[in-house]
C-alpha cells in the first residue's frame, strides 16, 4: 500500500481510501491517465462498490455491537435482582417447609446452585412453578412473606430474563457474523487497491506532485 498504512486504524484506513477515490473521480487528468492502463470509469467503479460494501459492513457491525452491549447490560441488572430474590426465597422455604420434608425434597432448593446464569434461571422458573402449583406449599410460604403474587412475579421475571439472555446470545452470534463479513469485504477492497496503487505509481512515476496528491 503506502507508508504507515499498516499502522493505521481501520477507520483511518477507510478515510484514506475514500479520499483516494474522490481525488481520482474528481480529477480528469488522473482519470484519463489511469484509463490508459485499463483503469477506466467501469474499473474504478468496481473499487468504489467494494468501498461502499465495506462501509455498510462497518456500520452494521457498530450498530449491532451497541445493541449487544445494551442487551447484556439490561440482562445483567435483571439477573442480579432476580437471583437475590430467589436466594431469599430458598432461605425462607427451609423454614416454611421444615415440617414438610417431602415438600422440601420436591423443591430441591438445597441442591448446589449452578454457576451458569441460564441454568440458574431455569432453576428459578422450575421452583416457582412447583410452588405455584402446590397450595400447601403456597400457604406455608405465605406465612413468611412470600405471597402467591410475589412468587408469580419472580416466576415471570425469570422467564423474561431468560428470553433476554437468549436474545443477547443471538445478537452476539449476529455480531460475530458481521465481523467476519466486514473482514472479508475489507480484504477484497485492499486486494483491489494493491494493483490500482501499483498502476498509479507507474502511471505517475515522473509526476511526484500527482503521487503526493494521491497520498502515495
Amino acid at each position: 500500500m503506502f507508508r504507515n498504512y499498516k499502522n493505521m486504524s481501520e477507520t483511518d484506513k477507510l478515510t484514506w481510501i475514500i479520499l483516494f477515490f474522490q481525488i481520482i473521480k474528481n480529477n480528469p487528468y488522473i482519470k484519463a491517465k489511469l484509463a490508459e492502463f485499463n483503469y477506466d470509469d467501469a474499473k474504478i467503479a468496481e473499487g468504489v462498490d467494494l468501498l461502499e460494501k465495506t462501509q455498510e459492513s462497518q456500520f452494521s457491525k457498530s450498530s449491532t455491537n451497541q445493541i449487544k452491549i445494551s442487551a447484556h447490560s439490561v440482562f445483567k441488572s435483571l439477573f442480579v435482582t432476580i437471583e437475590k430474590e430467589y436466594n431469599v426465597l430458598t432461605e425462607v422455604s427451609t423454614v416454611a417447609l421444615r415440617k414438610l420434608p417431602d415438600k422440601a425434597v420436591k423443591l430441591a432448593v438445597n441442591k448446589g446452585k449452578s454457576k451458569k446464569q441460564i441454568q440458574t434461571l431455569d432453576d428459578i422458573v422450575l421452583v416457582c412453578h412447583l410452588i405455584l402449583d402446590d397450595d400447601e406449599i403456597l400457604q406455608n410460604m405465605n406465612k413468611f412473606g412470600f405471597s402467591k403474587q410475589r412468587i408469580q412475579e419472580l416466576y415471570d421475571s425469570a422467564k423474561k430474563t431468560k428470553q433476554l439472555y437468549i436474545d443477547s446470545a443471538e445478537e452476539k452470534n449476529e455480531y460475530h457474523s458481521l465481523v467476519t463479513g466486514k473482514n472479508q469485504s475489507f480484504e477484497e477492497l485492499e486486494e483491489y487497491l494493491i494493483d490500482l496503487i501499483q498502476i498509479a505509481r507507474i502511471a505517475f512515476k515522473d509526476e511526484p506532485e500527482i503521487l503526493d496528491k494521491l497520498g502515495l
